[in-house]
Parts: structure tokens; C-alpha cells; sequence
């Protein structure tokens, strides 16, 4: 893809690949542990709104039509996250600022992101939750996109395992964590609060990261210009090219659809398909604590493990067993004491995923100067299964005329992410 950005008119040498880090930031445990929050800010938005907050407000204003209605929305919300993942990606690769490269879009998508979901919290039809929804997925992907691009920016090779367990936790941590923030405001009927607190969570994290970490300046450091032609056709990572590349992404694609087609949800499961009725919404952050627990323990012995013996694939090929045989326990078991136990088993194999995916993102980069714009490529693979979770899982209950599809199409696609491993050829 780098022929894409050539410009021969162009004096300076733009970093390469090669130019990568060979130590870890100078105080690396502070870094992991702001690395961390800030991770967790971001999708506990990702998980309690998506999964309880927003579902809630849908289920008021049509409780006839909540599955359409949130199907639609989070579509419409996608396809700003598809388009505006990269971008941002794009823009902090070529900003050159006193506060580094990344740094300046943390903050603004921070304040903007804050902003955009206190806006959702007070929308009460649907076009103004769809309106609201979109600038959420504009702006705090603004925020995610740079935090992701530090880790090539800043961690060494041998280290990544041991930093994509971080993101793991962060991800996993933040997505269920949100179950239980978002469940006691919804019970306590304060949905309001629970953005205007998560708008405050968010801005604090991305501070102390810029603070704490800082990038210093870069304004001496060449870049390459901004050309239309250039920056659309960047967007298109060629399978032909970089098929390492397509295949991590597609894996990821279908692992991480696999996981949150059912874990997002789990509302509408525990009303319907379980039987709760109004007591589900208790229930779900019980099922995200077995979750939890099951994806701590894997993420914590995988990802440095995977650091010691320098592979990163088998992980991928057993967490994606682990977790098919947890998407079969709801199957035969439509029952809470099932949905524990698919909590702890599927926990188990996305904490194994979780701890290896980043770094294995991180090593099949089509061109290193363009990190943040490829994972922000890369990240489409994990946030829009998130964002269209819903919409897939509707049309599959529609189709189906039941939730016990949904479990079975989930475990066809852990199959299929395991599959696309196998081909990837720069990582062992």
C-alpha cells in the first residue's frame, strides 16, 4: 500500500518500519496502567450504552419495535465508525505539533466525544438517539483511534503481548463493566447521569494519558502531505499485498461478531429467551462477572506467555475452540445457571484472544508510518461487530423465529475466525 502515498516530489525521508522501538517507554508500568484506563473509558462507553442504556431509551419510545429500531441505529452508527476509525488514524499519523502526534486528538475527542453523549442522554426520539449516536461514534473514535497507534509508536516487539493483554482487559474490562453501570442506571431510572459520568470518565482518562505520557514535540519531523486521491485510497488495504493483513482482519472480524453477537445482547436474551422479563436487567451484569472472571485469568497467563515463546497463533486457534464450546451451553441450556456458564467458558477463550490480538495486529502492518491510519483499519474489525451485534443477531432471531440460532451462527463464525489463522505467514 505504500505505493499509494508516494510522492516523488517529496525531499525528507519518511520514518520506516524499521525505525520502530527497541525499549519500552521509560516508565512502562505508569504507561500500561494509563494505557489501561484509557481503554477501559472507551469501552465501558462501547458497553454500557450499546448493551443497556441506549437499548433502553430504544424500548421506550417503541417498545413494539426495540429490535428494528436498535438494529437500525446501530447500523446508521457503523458506518460512521467504518468511515472515521481510519481518519483519525490518517490525521494523527501526519500531525506535527509541541505535544506529539497523538496527543492533540486524544484530548479534542475527549471534550467532543463528552459532549456528544450528555446530547444522547437527553434525546428522546429516535432520530435525535440516532443523530446523538453518530456524533458518539464520530468523536470518541476521534479519542480511540491515536490511544491504539501508541503501541507501535512506543512498545518493542517482545513487549507486545504483555501490552495487548492490557488492551484485552481494558476491552473486555470496559465491555462488561458496562453492563454493570449501565444496568444501575437504568434500574434507578437515571439514564442521564450514567452519560454526563461516562462523558467525565472519559475526558479524565485520555488527560492523565497525555499527561503522564507525554510525546514531546514533533514538529521537525517530516510527514507526508495530505492528497485526496491518496488519503481515499488509503482506506483499501490490498488482500493481494498484505494478505497477513486481510486474514488477521477478517479472524478478528469474525471472532470478535462471534463474541458480542450474543454478549450485546443479552438483554433481549435474558427477557425473552431465558424468561427474566423485567428481572433481566439484573441478570446481565451476573453473566458479564462470570464473564470477567473466565477472560482475567486467560488474558493474564496468555499474553505473557505468548511474549515467552514468541508465538501468537495457536493462542488464536484455542481460544476460538474455547469459545465455540461456550456459545453451545445456552443452546442446550436455556436457563441463567446456562448463561453463567457460558459467560465463564466464552470468558475464558476471548481472554486468551484478547491477550494476543493486539500484538499480532501490531506485527503484520502493511507500512509502519502509517500505523495509526492501518489499525484504525485494523480496529474496524473489532468495533463494527460491536456496533452491528444487534442489527445480525435481530435478523438471525427473524429468521430463525428464535434465539437458538443465534448461538449456532455464533459458533460458525469462532469457527471461521480459527480458519483465517491458519494462512498468515510473518507471524508464528
Amino acid at each position: 500500500m505504500s505505493e499509494l502515498y508516494a510522492n516523488p516530489t517529496t525531499q525528507p525521508t519518511i520514518p520506516s518500519a524499521s525505525d520502530e522501538p527497541t525499549s519500552p517507554p521509560r516508565r512502562f508500568p505508569l504507561f500500561l496502567t494509563t494505557l489501561l484506563t484509557g481503554n477501559l473509558a472507551i469501552f465501558l462507553i462501547w458497553g454500557s450504552v450499546l448493551s443497556l442504556l441506549m437499548s433502553t431509551q430504544i424500548e421506550r419510545v417503541d417498545p413494539a419495535a426495540k429490535v428494528g429500531n436498535l438494529a437500525l441505529v446501530s447500523m446508521i452508527g457503523a458506518m460512521v465508525s467504518v468511515v472515521f476509525q481510519p481518519t483519525w488514524g490518517m490525521v494523527s499519523d501526519r500531525l506535527r505539533t509541541r505535544i506529539g502526534k497523538r496527543a492533540p486528538l486524544l484530548l479534542l475527542g475527549a471534550v467532543l466525544g463528552g459532549f456528544s453523549l450528555i446530547l444522547l442522554g437527553i434525546s428522546n426520539s429516535l432520530l435525535w438517539i440516532t443523530l446523538s449516536w453518530c456524533a458518539v461514534q464520530l468523536f470518541v473514535n476521534m479519542a480511540q483511534a491515536p490511544l491504539q497507534a501508541v503501541i507501535p509508536d512506543r512498545v518493542p516487539r517482545r513487549l507486545r503481548g504483555t501490552t495487548s493483554t492490557i488492551m484485552g482487559l481494558g476491552l473486555m474490562g470496559g465491555s462488561l463493566a458496562g453492563s454493570f453501570y449501565g444496568a444501575a442506571f437504568v434500574t434507578s431510572n437515571s439514564i442521564l447521569a450514567g452519560y454526563v459520568i461516562l462523558a467525565g470518565i472519559l475526558l479524565l482518562a485520555m488527560v492523565l494519558f497525555v499527561v503522564l505520557n507525554p510525546e514531546g514535540s514533533n514538529r521537525d519531523v517530516p510527514r507526508e502531505p495530505f492528497r485526496l486521491g491518496a488519503i481515499l485510497a488509503g482506506f483499501w488495504v490490498s488482500p493481494r499485498k498484505h494478505p497477513d493483513f486481510f486474514w488477521t482482519f477478517t479472524a478478528r472480524f469474525a471472532l470478535m461478531l462471534a463474541y458480542f453477537g450474543v454478549s450485546l445482547y443479552q438483554l433481549y436474551i435474558m427477557q425473552d429467551y431465558i424468561g427474566l422479563g423485567s428481572g433481566a436487567a439484573a441478570a446481565v451484569p451476573l453473566v458479564a462477572m462470570a464473564s470477567l472472571a473466565g477472560s482475567v485469568v486467560t488474558m493474564l497467563i496468555c499474553g505473557p506467555w505468548s511474549d515467552r515463546v514468541g508465538r501468537r497463533k495457536p493462542f488464536v486457534l484455542i481460544s476460538s475452540l474455547i469459545l465455540g464450546i461456550g456459545l453451545l451451553v445456552p443452546f442446550f441450556v436455556p436457563t441463567l445457571t446456562g448463561m453463567l456458564l457460558y459467560g465463564v467458558v466464552s470468558g475464558l477463550g476471548f481472554g486468551c484472544y484478547m491477550a494476543v490480538d493486539t500484538a499480532l495486529f501490531t506485527e503484520v502492518l502493511p507500512k509502519g508510518e502509517d500505523a495509526g491510519k492501518d489499525l484504525g483499519i485494523a480496529n474496524i474489525a473489532s468495533a463494527l461487530p460491536q456496533v452491528l451485534a444487534p442489527a445480525v443477531a435481530g435478523a438471525v432471531v427473524g429468521i430463525t423465529g428464535g434465539f437458538q440460532g443465534l448461538f449456532l451462527i455464533a459458533l460458525v463464525l469462532a469457527v471461521v475466525g480459527a480458519l483465517c489463522i491458519i494462512p498468515i505467514r510473518k507471524v508464528r
